[in-house]
């Protein structure tokens, strides 16, 4: 019975996973290309370290971690290299506030999805399962 249990909590988990890894793959709104990625990271990074107010600069902190972690999976060292030269030609002081909006935006799409995500597994795992007895 308590495999039964274990097998269907794993089950609760892993759907809502795959459909989320699933839903990110088919979703254009969330598509971004690798210097995409590069320029928030950096925006991100150039805020975290400026940023006076704790709140946005942890905010900005993270925003900064979650974009090295999608341009890490993705480019090698040399490649990143050579983006953060290319782009950082590009950034401007006027750029890095309208820049940063975009990301920040992003990332709070993403917090809301994996939330949302948390909810249902939630809601889910409190339901009783098909056939369960109550004690």
């Amino acid at each position: 019975m308590r495999s039964l249990f274990l097998s269907f909590m794993r089950s609760l988990f892993l759907f809502p996973v795959a459909l989320s890894f699933a839903a990110t793959l088919a979703a254009p709104a969330f598509a971004q290309d690798a210097a995409s990625d590069v320029r928030c990271m950096m925006v991100a990074n150039a805020f975290a370290t400026t940023e006076k107010d704790e709140p946005k600069k942890r905010f900005a902190i993270e925003s900064a971690q979650y974009y090295f972690g999608r341009v890490d999976a993705r480019l090698t060292p040399a490649q990143l290299k050579a983006q953060v030269m290319t782009i950082a030609k590009t950034l401007t002081p006027p750029m890095m506030a309208p820049a940063m909006n975009a990301c920040v935006q992003r990332v709070q799409q993403r917090r809301a999805m994996m939330q949302q995500i948390g909810k249902e597994m939630t809601a889910a795992a409190a339901k009783p399962a098909p056939g369960a007895v109550k004690k």
